[in-house]
């Protein structure tokens, strides 16, 4: 649900005018046309109000910790579990996966299937090789 629009500075100051009266937050709620319990936030603390609001828990990997993990990751075939080990943190292969996605400069994503050579493939890429080392590739187009 989006929060509605924060008390001006003018507002707050008739706020704190009207609790000094001796008004109840039912009153002020009716005079300034804002909800009850905004009124009633705002009253409770007036010193910390608008300041936003620290969610989740806090964060399990240094930031050093973090520079390594995606130093490792970057440009190598490395799994979770392997980058888990090297860095030889305690945390799950899904945090250190996090942390990777987190970062602007790396991105992620499974290697593609290739096709298996075959001994055929093997002797024909052997036989081609043979048969064109002495070619001049450069004049060739």
């Amino acid at each position: 649900m989006p929060r509605g629009i924060t008390l001006t500075e003018f507002e707050k100051g008739q706020i704190l005018a009207f609790r000094d009266c001796g008004k109840s937050g039912n009153y002020i709620s009716k005079e300034l046309g804002r909800s009850r319990c905004l009124i009633q936030n705002f009253l409770k603390n007036p010193t910390k109000y608008g300041e936003k609001k620290r969610t989740g828990g806090p964060r399990l990997l240094s930031q050093r910790e973090e520079r390594a993990i995606i130093r490792y990751s970057s440009n190598s075939l490395l799994s979770c579990k392997e980058i888990k080990n090297i860095c030889n943190v305690n945390v799950s292969p899904s945090t250190i996966l996090r942390t990777i996605k987190r970062s602007p400069n790396i991105v992620r994503s499974k290697l593609l299937k290739a096709p298996c050579l075959k001994t055929v493939h093997n002797v024909a890429r052997l036989d081609f090789s043979r048969n064109n080392m002495n070619r001049a590739w450069n004049l060739v187009r």
